[in-house]
């Protein structure tokens, strides 16, 4: 919610706002934004949650503010979408969403301004004081592939994202500073947080990874009627 009504507020000071939300599932991002008129690609491996995205924009009647893609990996989205100059992305996928950063590796934005990124990630909790933000900024370096920390977002806090106010609300998102934010317990070890940065520059310099060719979509087996089942 906190996003969401985060990219509403910026919505009305923005005149191009276009959210990609890179593992997008049912649409619990997408279709709130897309109902508040925000332009949204979205996109999911999963051909179900694909499905889902499209009936639940079409039940919500925000097709036209939402563009459904895949079934595809979030890091062939985020380059075959570049051209389209999106301003935000979500990686609402908490396992994984922190090693599909290095999708950024090698991309040219051609806006001044790269898109800043909203991803769910866990991690243990921090059972000794002080571990956790530099755990949490070790891993994103990993991930966007930066060696120096000078290039990596650095100016880590975990106070909670800005208020309702445009101009505090595009301060923090500067290149280089980084805002995590705890969402909530998982399990007794386990936390969720959302790392908050802009696209560092120095990724646009990196050699992009190689991507191995999607495989096809797995076929869906056709539902029996009711008289096939009756049958048995």
């Amino acid at each position: 919610a906190r996003i969401v009504d985060l990219m509403n507020n910026l919505k009305k000071h923005n005149e191009h706002m276009l959210v990609a939300d890179a593992t997008c599932g049912a649409g619990p991002f997408a279709i709130p934004l897309a109902k508040n008129y925000v332009q949204v690609l979205a996109n999911d491996l999963n051909p179900a949650a694909v499905d889902a995205i499209q009936y639940n924009g079409q039940k919500n009647k925000c097709l036209q503010f939402l563009s459904v893609h895949g079934p595809s990996c979030a890091r062939h989205f985020l380059r075959e979408q570049i051209d389209s100059k999106y301003t935000h992305v979500i990686f609402n996928l908490p396992a994984t969403g922190l090693d599909l950063l290095d999708a950024f590796r090698g991309l040219k934005f051609s806006s001044n301004l790269p898109p800043l990124v909203f991803c769910y990630c866990f991690a243990p909790k921090d059972n000794k004081e002080g571990t956790l933000i530099p755990e949490l900024q070790f891993r994103l370096q990993r991930a966007l592939g930066l060696s120096s920390s000078d290039d990596t977002p650095h100016s880590a806090t975990t106070h909670p994202l800005p208020p309702d106010s445009h101009r505090q609300a595009t301060q923090f998102a500067t290149d280089g500073f980084l805002a995590i934010r705890w969402i909530r317990n998982v399990s007794p070890n386990k936390d969720m947080f959302c790392l908050t940065f802009r696209v560092p520059s120095a990724c646009a310099t990196l050699e992009p990874i190689l991507l191995e060719e999607r495989p096809s979509p797995p076929a869906k087996r056709p539902r029996k009627s009711n008289n096939e089942e009756e049958a048995k």
